[in-house]
């Protein structure tokens, strides 16, 4: 797993002034007089010709939206001005030569060609046919491949607060108590949602809550999905379910069972997981072979050289 997360943190770019550290911006002057200087300040002037390679080296800017946003197109060219502008005084004051920025620019450097390298290795992988293995995996782990059971509710929501004084839960708790009786009497839950119900989003549906449930539905309450799934069959009312939000009346108002999900359902999923653990495979194997050899690496040298440079 070390191997792993050490391989990925030298994947991850990291900000760098050399994104835009590149020779095409220095234009020699006489370029100047054979084309358009597009931007300029003291001591700087970016052509046609910088914008072009700059471009070349960032084929994810979306041309189409700067040619339609002018407000785009001009920060866009303040942005890359200034930064060439800014490097150019840093360079000046020989910013890069002091060793903590000569370190920061070498490891930007050397993640970022680390990431190219990897990229490139699994850019244009030939996978093996995994039909055979998918299905290995599939009979192996059934249950993984299982649809969850589900349900749909409606809701009475008749306190906002779950911890109210005495006073107001003695209030609240009659409210809830005839209401009870009221659906057990054979009151149109519908009806009695929009009349009472203090959830916005619900009460005008009667209060239908428009979405499928399952146990690991993390939108959905703990308390709320734990009451609504002891409930036994569609039609079925709970008791009062307090929760952070307030207390509900739940009605249980459809029921899906789970279902074992055929190999052809599942496939592509699997063949996708397949590959995705290969190609973390060839990234784990590549980084590997530029491991030093671990019995030869001289650790006594390395505290010392530790100890030797460390702050006082």
């Amino acid at each position: 797993m070390f191997r792993i997360a050490a391989t990925f943190e030298m994947l991850r770019p990291r900000p760098t002034m050399l994104a835009l550290a590149l020779p095409m911006f220095l234009t020699p002057p006489a370029a100047f007089a054979a084309e358009a200087v597009i931007s300029s300040s003291p001591g700087l002037a970016l052509t046609a010709s910088s914008y072009r390679e700059y471009l070349a080296h960032n084929p994810r800017i979306d041309r189409k939206k700067l040619l339609a946003d002018q407000t785009l197109l001009q920060d866009f060219v303040m942005n890359l001005h200034s930064n060439q502008q800014l490097l150019k005084e840093a360079e000046a004051a020989a910013l890069d030569k002091r060793p903590e920025i000569a370190g920061k620019i070498e490891d930007a450097r050397t993640g970022i060609l680390v990431k190219a390298l990897m990229e490139d290795l699994v850019k244009d992988i030939e996978y093996p046919d995994f039909e055979d293995l998918a299905q290995e995996r599939y009979l192996a782990d059934l249950d993984q491949y299982r649809s969850p059971e589900r349900r749909k509710a409606s809701h009475i929501l008749l306190s906002r607060n779950p911890y109210p004084c005495r006073e107001t839960r003695c209030a609240a708790e009659t409210t809830v108590d005839a209401l009870v009786e009221e659906l057990k009497a054979g009151g149109d839950f519908a009806e009695l949602a929009r009349r009472y119900s203090l959830d916005p989003g619900t009460a005008c549906a009667g209060g239908a809550l428009d979405t499928w449930i399952t146990l690991n539905s993390r939108k959905i309450d703990e308390t709320f999905k734990q009451a609504l799934f002891r409930l036994g069959a569609v039609g079925d009312l709970s008791d009062p379910v307090v929760t952070r939000f307030g207390t509900h009346i739940i009605r249980l108002d459809a029921l899906e069972e789970g279902r074992q999900l055929p190999f052809e359902e599942v496939e592509d999923r699997i063949v996708q997981q397949l590959q995705e653990e290969y190609r973390h495979s060839l990234l784990e194997q590549k980084r590997a072979q530029a491991y030093p050899d671990w019995h030869k690496i001289d650790f006594e040298a390395l505290r010392k050289l530790l100890s030797e440079t460390a702050a006082p």
